[in-house]
C-alpha cells in the first residue's frame, strides 16, 4: 500500500528508451503484528517432564462420580500442567516478511529504492545486483539449516516457504468467526425424536468391548501429529508420556464402553474452515473440518476397529469404493471399472451408456440421526456399538475459529462430524441401502459420490428417468437432501440415431446433459477422448513449476529439488493411469514434455521416467487383483483354466475396437 506524496516526476536514465514515469511514494509498512506463542524452552521442557512424573494420573479417573468427570478431570489436569510449564509470550512479528528475511537485507533494499527515487543509474545497478546476491544468500543459510535438522515435516515447511506454498486463511474481511460459525450450523437438520424403533432392535447381537492398558498404551505411541481439539493437550504428550497415560485413559475408555456413554467433552469440536477454491469471497466457498479431542479419536478408533469394521465386512455392497473395508478400494479402481464397463458395452453391444452423476446437498451436515440408527439395526452392529455410537451423536457442539478467534458454541443437531474416524463409516452404512432399480443400471460410490451407468442398446431400454426417481424417493425418504443444481447427464454413444430421452426434475426443469464431467478427479469426455484431462493435467502441473524454480535459484539441493517435483507435480501426471493407458502417443508427449521441462529445471533426470512409473502401477493394480478373489476389479476379466505355461487364472475378453484392447485389460498376458 502506498501514498502519492509529490507530483510525477518524468525520467530517462536506464536500459530502455521509453520515458518513465516516477511517483514519489511513500509506502505505508504494515505494522508487527503482536503474537501469542509458547515458551518450549530446554528448562521449561525439564520441569514439565518431571511435573509428569509426580502426578498420580490415575485418581482423576477413579474418584470420579461419573463419565463426564473422569474425563474432564483427566483432560483438565493435564492442560493445566502443560499451561503451568510451558506459558505464554507475546511476540511482535511481521507477516509479510519470510523466515529467512533478515534486518541487513532490509537496509540494502532501502538504499536501492532511495537510488532509484534519486535517479542515480549506476548505484541503483548496482545495489539492485547486491540484493540479487543477499537473497540468494540467505535463502541459502536458510535451506542448510533446515537440512541439517533432519525433519521431514521442517524441511517441507522450507520447501513450502521458498516456493511460496502458503496456507490459505480467512480473511477477516470474508466473514468472521461468528457469521461463519452461523452458517455452518443453518445446514444441521431439526433434531430427530430417540424412538425406540429407531434406537437399537432387540434382535442385536450381544458384544461387550473391552480394552487392556497395553493396547491404549500402544494406540497412544502411534499417536501423528495433529492439531489439538477444545481441550487444548497437544499431540505429543500422548505420544511421549504414553507408558503414565495408559492407564487411566484404558480405565476411561472401559467406564465410557460398559455404559454405551461418551464424555460431554468429546462431544465438542473446533470448526477450521478449509477454503474449497483459492480466493474464496464467501462463507459458501468453506468446507467445515471438525478438530475433535485427541483421546476421543482415539476411542472412535477402537469402536471402528473392534465393533463396526469386523460387523460389515462382507456386508456391504461391493459398489462402495470408500472407507469401508474389503479389497480394491479407491477412487482408482472405481474410475478403472467405470471406464472399463463404458467400453466393453460400446464394443460389444453397441448403443449408449448414459452416466448420471449424483451430488447430495451438505452430505455429511444434514444426514439425520435416525437413519443412522435404522442402518444400524439393519446390518445387526452389536446392541452396546449402536448405544455408545447414538450417545456419540447426540448433545453435540461446535464452535468456529478463524484466525485465532473463536465464535459462540452452536448445537449440532444432525450429520456426522468431518474429520471424525466412524463419521465416513456410518455414512457409508446408510448409503448402503440405495442401490440401482433396473437390471440394466450400475451403481459406483465414493463416499457421497453416486455415479450411475445405464446401458441402452435401443430407444425402450431407457429407463434412466426411473433410476432418478428412485434416487429422489430414497433421499426424501432417508432426510439426505439432493442439490439436482450440481447433477447432470452425460452421454456415451456409438449410433447418431438413438434417441435418449431426458431427465425430468419437476414439471419444466431437466437435468443438464453435458459433453464432458469431472469425476473423482479425471475430467471425462462423450467422445472417450483423454484431450481435456491431459490439458488440464498440464495446465495444473505447469503452474506448480514456479515453485521447483524458486527452489533450484535458492541454491536447495537437487535431493530437495526432486523431492518438491515427486510430492506436486508428480502424481498429477500419474493419477489414475490404469483409466489413461489407452490415450494415444500424442498426449502421452504432453505429460513426457512436462517432465522433461522440470528434469532441466531440476539439473537432473528423474530415477523413475514417466512412462515406466505408470505402466509399473497399472501391473501393480492388476497384481492385486489376481492376489485377491474379491477384487472388483476381477469382473473386467473372464476366468480360466492355469496352465504350466501360464499360471494366470484371467484372461482378456475379445475385443472389437482398439480403445478396449489397449485398456486396462492389455496387462493381463
Amino acid at each position: 500500500m502506498y501514498s502519492l506524496k509529490k507530483d510525477v516526476i518524468f525520467i530517462s536514465c536506464f536500459k530502455s528508451d521509453h520515458a518513465s514515469i516516477l511517483w514519489d511514494q511513500e509506502p505505508v509498512p504494515k505494522p508487527p503484528v503482536k503474537m501469542k506463542v509458547r515458551c518450549f524452552s530446554s528448562a521449561n521442557r525439564a520441569r514439565f517432564d518431571s511435573a509428569m512424573h509426580t502426578i498420580d494420573w490415575q485418581s482423576p479417573v477413579e474418584s470420579a462420580d461419573s463419565i463426564d468427570e473422569a474425563a474432564s478431570g483427566l483432560l483438565d489436569q493435564l492442560f493445566a500442567t502443560f499451561d503451568a510449564h510451558f506459558p505464554m509470550k507475546t511476540i511482535r512479528k511481521r507477516l509479510d516478511d519470510p523466515p529467512w528475511m533478515k534486518p541487513s537485507l532490509n537496509i540494502i533494499i532501502d538504499r536501492r529504492d532511495r537510488a532509484f527515487s534519486e535517479g542515480k543509474k549506476l548505484k541503483y545497478l548496482r545495489l539492485r545486483q547486491e540484493v540479487i546476491r543477499h537473497t540468494n544468500e540467505l535463502k541459502r543459510r536458510f535451506v542448510r539449516v533446515v537440512s541439517s535438522q533432519r525433519s521431514s515435516s521442517k524441511t517441507w515447511n522450507a520447501i513450502k516457504v521458498l516456493g511460496r506454498l502458503q496456507t490459505r486463511t480467512v480473511s477477516p474481511e470474508v466473514c468472521s468467526a461468528e457469521e461463519m460459525n452461523t452458517f455452518f450450523s443453518a445446514s444441521f437438520n431439526s433434531p430427530d425424536p430417540l424412538t425406540p424403533e429407531n434406537f437399537v432392535t432387540d434382535t442385536a447381537p450381544s458384544r461387550p468391548l473391552r480394552v487392556t492398558s497395553i493396547e491404549v498404551e500402544n494406540l497412544l505411541r502411534s499417536t501423528k501429529k495433529k492439531s489439538p481439539g477444545p481441550d487444548g493437550v497437544p499431540h505429543w504428550i500422548f505420544k511421549k508420556y504414553a507408558g503414565l497415560l495408559s492407564s487411566p485413559v484404558a480405565l476411561l475408555f472401559n467406564r465410557s464402553f460398559e455404559s454405551g456413554r461418551v464424555p460431554s467433552c468429546f462431544k465438542e469440536a473446533i470448526i477450521s474452515p478449509v477454503p474449497k477454491k483459492p480466493r474464496p469471497s464467501c462463507s459458501s466457498d468453506f468446507r467445515p473440518i471438525s478438530l475433535l479431542p485427541l483421546l476421543s479419536k482415539m476411542a472412535e478408533k477402537i469402536v471402528a476397529e473392534q465393533w463396526i469394521k469386523p460387523f460389515i465386512r462382507g456386508r456391504i455392497q461391493p459398489d462402495q469404493f470408500a472407507y469401508v473395508p474389503g479389497p480394491g478400494k479407491g477412487t482408482v479402481t472405481a474410475l478403472t471399472l467405470l471406464y472399463h464397463k463404458v467400453l466393453h458395452h460400446l464394443d460389444t453391444e453397441s448403443g449408449a451408456v448414459r452416466l448420471l452423476s449424483v451430488d447430495f446437498s451438505k452430505a455429511f451436515d444434514k444426514l439425520p440421526h435416525h437413519a443412522i440408527r435404522k442402518a444400524m439395526g439393519t446390518l445387526n452392529l452389536p446392541g452396546e456399538a449402536v448405544d455408545w455410537i447414538s450417545n456419540f451423536l447426540s448433545c453435540r457442539r461446535q464452535r468456529t475459529r478463524i484466525n485465532g478467534v473463536l465464535s459462540n458454541w452452536a448445537p449440532v443437531t444432525s450429520g456426522v462430524p468431518q474429520g471424525s474416524v466412524i463419521g465416513p463409516l456410518l455414512f457409508c452404512i446408510v448409503l448402503d441401502s440405495l442401490s440401482p432399480r433396473c437390471d440394466n443400471s450400475l451403481m459406483i460410490k465414493y463416499a457421497d459420490d453416486i455415479t450411475i451407468l445405464h446401458f441402452v442398446r435401443i430407444a425402450s431400454d431407457d429407463s434412466l428417468q426411473s433410476e432418478w426417481d428412485n434416487i429422489t424417493s430414497w433421499s426424501n425418504s432417508t432426510g439426505l437432501p439432493v442439490n439436482a443444481a450440481k447433477c447432470a447427464v452425460m452421454d456415451f454413444t456409438t449410433k447418431k440415431n438413438l434417441v435418449l430421452s431426458p431427465v425430468r426434475v419437476s414439471t419444466d426443469s431437466f437435468l443438464p446433459n453435458v459433453t464432458s464431467l469431472k469425476l473423482l478427479g479425471v475430467l471425462l469426455s462423450c467422445d472417450m477422448r483423454w484431450q481435456l484431462h491431459v490439458d488440464s493435467v498440464v495446465a495444473k502441473a505447469s503452474k506448480r513449476l514456479y515453485v521447483i524454480r524458486f527452489l533450484r535459484k535458492a541454491t536447495c539441493p537437487t535431493d530437495t529439488v526432486t523431492s518438491a517435483y515427486i510430492a506436486l507435480i508428480r502424481p498429477l501426471l500419474l493419477y489414475s493411469c490404469p483409466v489413461l493407458c489407452n490415450m494415444p502417443l500424442y498426449l502421452t508427449k504432453k505429460l513426457v514434455r512436462l517432465e522433461k521441462r522440470a528434469s532441466r529445471i531440476i539439473g537432473d533426470a528423474p530415477r523413475n521416467p514417466l512412462l515406466e512409473t505408470g505402466e509399473a502401477l497399472c501391473k501393480r493394480l492388476f497384481s492385486q487383483t489376481i492376489t485377491d478373489p474379491d477384487h472388483p476389479l476381477r469382473q473386467c476379466f473372464l476366468p480360466r483354466n492355469p496352465t504350466i505355461r501360464n499360471s494366470c487364472p484371467l484372461r482378456p475378453p475379445s475385443t472389437r475396437t482398439v480403445r478396449l484392447k489397449n485398456s486396462f485389460i492389455k496387462f493381463c498376458q
